[in-house]
Formats: C-alpha cells, sequence, structure tokens
C-alpha cells in the first residue's frame, strides 16, 4: 500500500507535525516527503527509503528496507534496529544517535557522521574505520570484532562486552567506561586510564599493566587475579570488585571493604 501525500498530511495535523504508520499494509511512501517532525513507521512492511525524504528523526525499525540512500541526511536521531540493511552509505549524516542493532552490517564507512551515540549491538560489525570520533557513546557488544582501529575516540562509554577483542590501542580516548567482560582481551596497555567503571570481567587476563587508573569502579569477576596481585602503583576512585570479596584502595593499599 502507498501512502499518498494527503493521506501523509492527515496523519501529520493530527500529530502534530509527525507521521506514524505502523501498519503491515505499509509498503511505500511518496517521494519527495517532507516530515516536519518525527516519521515512524517501524513494525511496517516499507520495502524502501523513498526519494528525498525530509525528516527531523526516522525510525525504519523492523521494516523491509535493505538499504539507505547515499548523502542521506537526519537532523536527529535514525533507528535501523532489526532490519536487513548490510551496508551504510557514503555520507550518511545523523545529527542525533544513530541505532543499528541487530542488523548485518559489517563495518561502517569512514565518512559516517554521527552527533551523539552509536549503537551496533548483534550487529555483524568485524571492523571499524581509523580514527573514527564518537561524541557520546558507543555500543559493539555481541558483534565479531576483533580490534579497535587507531585514533578511536569516544566521548561517553564503550561497551564492547561478549566481542573477539584481544587488546586496546594504546592511543584510545573514552569520556566514560570501558565495558570488556566476556572477550579475549588478554592485556591492556601500560598508564592506561579510564575517567569512570573498566569492566574486565571473564577475559583473559593474568595480570593488570603499570600505572593502571580507574577513577570508577574496577570490575574483573572471573579472573585468577587476587588482592595480594594488585599492582602498587593502581589507582582506583571507587572499588574494586573481584570474585568474593570487594576492595578499595588506600594509600596504595587493599583492604576488604567491611
Amino acid at each position: 500500500m502507498l501512502l499518498t501525500v494527503n493521506e501523509a498530511k492527515e496523519i501529520m495535523e493530527k500529530n502534530n507535525g509527525n507521521l506514524i504508520c505502523h501498519s503491515a499494509e505499509l509498503t511505500e511512501l511518496p517521494d519527495n516527503l517532507t516530515v516536519h517532525g518525527f516519521l515512524d513507521v517501524s513494525d511496517s512492511n516499507l520495502e524502501k527509503v523513498p526519494y528525498n525524504l525530509k525528516a527531523t528523526a526516522i525510525n525504519f525499525s523492523s521494516t523491509r528496507i535493505t538499504k539507505l540512500p547515499d548523502n542521506f541526511t537526519v537532523p536527529d536521531c535514525l533507528n535501523i534496529n532489526h532490519t536487513d540493511i548490510s551496508k551504510l552509505p557514503k555520507n550518511l549524516s545523523v545529527g542525533g544517535s544513530l541505532f543499528a542493532t541487530t542488523t548485518k552490517i559489517q563495518n561502517i564507512p569512514a565518512d559516517l557522521y554521527v552527533g551523539e551515540s552509536l549503537y551496533l549491538s548483534d550487529s555483524q560489525l568485524d571492523k571499524l574505520p581509523d580514527s573514527l570520533s564518537i561524541n557520546k557513546d558507543l555500543y559493539i557488544d555481541n558483534t565479531m570484532i576483533l580490534e579497535l582501529p587507531h585514533g578511536l575516540k569516544i566521548g561517553g562509554k564503550l561497551n564492547a562486552d561478549c566481542t573477539r577483542l584481544f587488546d586496546l590501542p594504546a592511543d584510545l580516548q573514552v569520556g566514560y567506561g570501558i565495558f570488556l567482560s566476556s572477550t579475549n582481551l588478554y592485556e591492556l596497555p601500560d598508564n592506561f586510564t579510564v575517567n569512570g567503571d573498566l569492566n574486565i570481567s571473564y577475559t583473559k587476563l593474568l595480570s593488570l599493566p603499570k600505572c593502571l587508573k580507574v577513577k570508577g569502579r574496577l570490575i574483573m569477576k572471573g579472573l585468577n587475579i587476587t588482592k595480594a596481585d594488585l599492582p602498587k602503583d593502581i589507582e582506583v576512585g571507587e572499588t574494586i570488585v573481584m570474585n568474593n570479596e570487594v576492595v578499595t584502595l588506600e594509600k596504595n593499599r587493599a583492604f576488604i571493604e567491611r
């Protein structure tokens, strides 16, 4: 079913400029459609993005769309969760967050712009471009990724739980927490600083690096590292959560928090 321009206008007039249509009968939107608010066609049978579509924010999740047009711009958030999209287009620009979980996406183009967070959880992602910069959070948990690129900058937190990551680049910059549980991580860089929590539970780490600084909690369950193995130069702002104890550092001495 093609949603006509007049039908679209009627829906937007009733919804303060937003176009919301979850109908299973919807398969096509008109070309040159402009939505001054939120376009939400999630859970419909929409098959393609119409020519010259313009909307402030878009939700294409759980539709039949398989690709996005080149030079596609969304001023606010774009949601393509649970679609069969396997490749992001050239010069994709998303002013808010890009939600691309549970997709077939394997890599990210170097010219991608995301103004806030990038969610790629449960996708087929196996590579990120060098010098990728994300203003807020990056979620790549439950993907096939093996390594992080050099020059990666993340303004918020990094969630790489349940990936195949085995180490981290020395120049990695993360604004807040780093979550690496259930990965193949076997070492951390020396002089590594984390501005929030660091979760390295159930990894292959056998020791901690020199001059590790964690401003939040250090979570390290399932590791064969004891309180006695903690380096003397380690700094942790809050607690260290180990297998059967919670440890607090005081003047570089560990004691069990009572």
